[in-house]
């Protein structure tokens, strides 16, 4: 179960390193709609697949997103909105693919 839970933990952290790239800059309600978005991406996909794979899966489109980031969105709520609407389209195609 802490093994299960450092998993989602780990996961997390990557989902938000992925899709911001100065956690400081953003503001109260970009910040409170980053941190909803990973909840209900953590609540839903936890459950269905295994583990290790998940987190590998993760990690890779946090690190592809995070290049498309850095040339394409702006540090501002709307950019965080874009980016979150993006990384979930990936995210979806990901775990299509995977099921």
């Amino acid at each position: 179960q802490s093994n299960d839970t450092l998993v989602l933990f780990h996961a997390g952290h990557l989902l938000k390193k992925g899709i911001v790239r100065d956690w400081r800059a953003l503001e109260g309600p970009a910040r409170l709609q980053l941190h909803r978005f990973v909840l209900q991406f953590l609540t839903d996909r936890h459950l269905s697949i295994e583990k290790a794979a998940w987190g590998q899966g993760v990690q890779c489109l946090c690190v592809l997103h995070k290049l498309w980031w850095q040339s394409n969105s702006s540090q501002d709520p709307e950019g965080v909105k874009s980016n979150v609407e993006a990384i979930q389209q990936t995210v979806g195609q990901f775990y299509g693919g995977a099921q």
